[in-house]
């Protein structure tokens, strides 16, 4: 799933194999930054990991029930009337 974060960022979630077993999603931006500004929405955010050797150089692990309280909280930070306009720079 793709996520466009009310800072700005853009994230790809997923769930790898390991995932399942551990009640976890995968958290992967292009950009760092996009995994630091979750922290706000995330309460379970531990060390971002670097240097995957793939698309995503940056990922992040969370508990699945942290990243859909992180969801919810996002949503209740939508302001904006337009995308548009909100990450017009």
């Amino acid at each position: 799933m793709w996520v466009f974060t009310p800072a700005g960022g853009f994230v790809s979630v997923v769930r790898e194999r390991e995932d399942a077993a551990r009640g976890t999603v995968t958290i992967r931006p292009r950009v760092k930054q996009d995994l630091v500004d979750l922290r706000q929405f995330i309460a379970s955010m531990d060390q971002i990991e670097s240097g995957a050797g793939s698309d995503y150089e940056h990922r992040l692990v969370v508990a699945a029930a942290d990243f859909e309280a992180g969801m919810a909280a996002m949503a209740r930070a939508v302001t904006y009337s337009t995308t548009r306009m909100r990450f017009r720079g």
